[in-house]
């Protein structure tokens, strides 16, 4: 997640075609799944928000009160784990001390000698596991397993979660190629998969970060939930400028980045399909992230205040729908900072079509309670409606639209950005009775 190293937006082949055919299209899989990222003190507006969500995931474990909270409108919580590793501070926790206890048995780089890649960013000493050892293993579910249930958490939401595949793409060979000294009969992702098969047996549920990434999806296979950061939108901030912010004096000028329609769409269609293809019942979600959006309120002053991004909330929801998946957008550092939105409790229902695109630079899908589209640029164009539908209601723009002989007439248009960039646009429609 975005503390423990920078996500960049991942650039693929271009994918353009009039209709996207997936392998298995979903098209009875409910988009209900709400869920939610905060690692932020919580404060009472953003319980309340939160426990809307079907699923809550927090960074640390929260109070029993506040994980009642958390849970009264029937929502799961999960904690945040790092899969591959701990970090060993100056006041270091109860499975801190035991692992680095035994770590010349547990972790893959026990001396003082290791590099100590992550460590050194946070003035610390980071341990990587050696998911070939049992031992370790069963003494790890174990307190897991009861950090969950004392605290009234549901599960648990496992970083660098695609595994062996996390400590490659970072370059750690001392620490891939140490594992295959001490165990060149084993897998590391065997060890991963014990791990996660163990807590589900014990009842808890699983999300994995990036499961889809490793061989095969095989750390899908015990996972209720797969997700992917920074696909469509995110908060990388490259600008010099600043601009007076109301409140806040001189501010740096930062705006949302987004991904192109063609990328998107092409990673909003394969990725999920890849999670399923290891476990049928999985849900997937987009996980975006964006800088608040940045509104003149006063242009003889050139005053400006912050507010929500929600042309970039939009695009990454109606992105994650056009793939069949789940969509959340955090404000920088995992937060509830300017994104917070109505969007996320309304229900679109099960997909009626495949990805339709009426032209080059649109997409459109069909669901039984509305559709959504997707653009690169301003645009006005009809959309046709299944009979007996009267009015449809503009979530984006909270208007409604009536419809004549079976069509409706949409309008598309951006908001103005500080900088004047224009970026793609996306809209979730709800039929009306």
């Amino acid at each position: 997640m975005k503390h423990l190293s920078y996500v960049i937006i991942l650039f693929c082949c271009l994918f353009s075609t009039a209709c996207f055919n997936a392998a298995a299209p979903n098209k009875g899989a409910r988009l209900g799944t709400k869920i939610a990222f905060d690692y932020h003190p919580l404060t009472d507006d953003d319980i309340h928000y939160l426990s809307r969500f079907d699923i809550i995931v927090t960074h640390n474990i929260e109070k029993e009160s506040v994980a009642k909270r958390l849970k009264v409108g029937g929502g799961k919580i999960f904690f945040y784990e790092w899969l591959s590793a701990f970090y060993y501070v100056d006041k270091p926790g109860v499975w801190e001390r035991l692992a680095y206890k035994n770590r010349e048995k547990w972790t893959l780089d026990p001396r003082e000698s290791d590099p100590n890649p992550m460590g050194d960013k946070l003035h610390c000493k980071d341990f990587f596991y050696d998911m070939g050892d049992e031992d370790l293993i069963e003494h790890r579910v174990n307190y897991l397993v009861r950090q969950a249930k004392s605290h009234g958490y549901d599960g648990i939401f496992f970083d660098w979660g695609s595994g062996w595949h996390s400590l490659q793409e970072h370059g750690y060979t001392f620490l891939t190629e140490e594992f295959t000294r001490r165990h060149p009969e084993k897998r590391y992702n065997d060890g991963v998969n014990l791990l996660l098969r163990k807590l589900k047996e014990k009842g808890l549920f699983i999300i994995v970060n990036g499961g889809f990434r490793s061989e095969n999806a095989e750390l899908d296979r015990y996972a209720d939930v797969d997700i992917v950061e920074s696909m469509f939108t995110t908060e990388q901030c490259e600008s010099s400028g600043t601009i007076h912010v109301q409140n806040e004096g001189l501010q740096k000028v930062c705006e949302t980045s987004y991904n192109t329609l063609d990328r998107s769409l092409e990673l909003a269609v394969r990725l999920p399909q890849k999670a399923v293809s290891a476990n049928r019942d999985i849900r997937f979600l987009f996980l975006n992230y964006a800088f608040p959006y940045l509104r003149l309120i006063d242009r003889q002053k050139t005053v400006y205040e912050k507010a929500s991004d929600r042309q970039a909330i939009y695009y990454s929801l109606a992105m994650s729908y056009l793939g069949n998946a789940s969509g959340f957008t955090n404000g920088p550092d995992v937060s509830l900072k300017h994104v917070k939105d109505e969007v996320y409790f309304t229900s679109i229902g099960s997909a009626s079509s495949d990805v339709l695109q009426p032209d080059e630079s649109t997409a459109l899908r069909y669901f039984t309670s509305g559709f959504v589209v997707a653009t690169d640029k301003e645009k006005s164009f009809d959309i046709n409606v299944p009979a007996g539908v009267t009015t449809i209601l503009d979530m984006y723009n909270s208007s409604r639209i009536k419809a004549e002989n079976g069509r409706v007439h949409i309008t598309m248009k951006p908001q103005n950005y500080q900088s004047g960039a224009t970026y793609p646009l996306g809209r979730i429609f709800l039929y009306e009775p």
